[in-house]
């Protein structure tokens, strides 16, 4: 994108702003001299931590930023494509809204509502002759964790998920090993899909996503379920559940047995 930008200054521009501040959003029809042909909606934060275990406050940020961020754009897009009748907007997902991957489930949910609207808005500026695409990437490098919520140490060790810390984290840093795409492999693909005479309603990309794809496709969903289950430590946990509570029954029993053979007073 930035190579595009420098070879064409006039054409395409490239704005840093806070999607949850309506103000700012408003600023577009501004920017750009109230024309629009293309907007590639980047704007997003991740979280990770157990669901059950979740600040609600983080989960609403993440989906005031991810999801209606991404709304407040795609309104102020629409409002500058519409009578020009023409335009792409480009949404850009992940392919965790297909996966739905433990321990981001704050990311996912918001991802899987910027498909829906995604969808919507396809079907709805189509009659206007605006195309949307929405972009599900599964892993490129970018440094979307360096800005993500993280529970502290003290947050695992408080809750019941702190034994398979170092598993969870371990494959939240996957999008980061030498499978993952550069951002730059990924963008190419957008402007492609953006740039062309018919604009697909999908663009996938990123480290395995070919593998993954066919996955989904092929395998049943309690499949993918038991590939997850491993991945992140879910069964290793499961199996240390199972053995302390066999522990405990065992202690229960046997106080329950020393207390049976105390003789009664009367």
């Amino acid at each position: 994108m930035a190579k595009l930008r420098d070879s064409a200054p006039e054409q395409i521009r490239t704005m840093v702003m806070d999607v949850t501040q309506e103000v700012q959003v408003q600023k577009i029809g501004q920017e750009t001299g109230g024309r629009l042909d293309v907007v590639v909606n980047n704007a997003g934060i991740a979280a990770l931590g157990p669901t059950a275990e979740s600040d609600l406050d983080v989960v609403r940020r993440v989906h005031e930023v991810n999801f209606l961020g991404t709304w407040a754009v795609c309104k102020a897009a629409a409002k500058l494509m519409i009578p020009r009748r023409s335009g792409v907007i480009a949404n850009i997902g992940s392919f965790a809204s297909k996966v739905h991957p433990p321990f981001m489930a704050a990311y996912n949910s918001s991802k899987v509502a910027v498909e829906s609207i995604s969808h919507s808005l396809r079907l709805e500026l189509a009659p206007f002759r605006i195309r949307v695409v929405y972009v599900a990437p599964t892993w490129c490098r970018t440094a979307i964790l360096s800005g993500s919520h993280m529970p502290t140490e003290g947050d695992w060790q408080a809750g019941h998920y702190a034994d398979i810390r170092e598993d969870v984290l371990r494959e939240a840093g996957a999008p980061q090993g030498p499978d993952s795409w550069p951002p730059s492999r990924i963008a190419k693909r957008i402007v492609a899909a953006a740039l062309g005479r018919n604009p697909p309603m999908y663009v996938f990309g990123g480290g395995e996503h070919l593998r993954l794809r066919f996955l989904l496709a092929v395998f049943p969903r309690r499949l993918i379920d038991l590939v997850l289950h491993y991945r992140v430590g879910l069964a290793k946990l499961a199996g240390l559940v199972r053995r302390r509570d066999a522990a405990g029954a065992r202690g229960g029993g046997a106080a329950a047995a020393a207390t049976s053979t105390v003789p009664s007073k009367e």
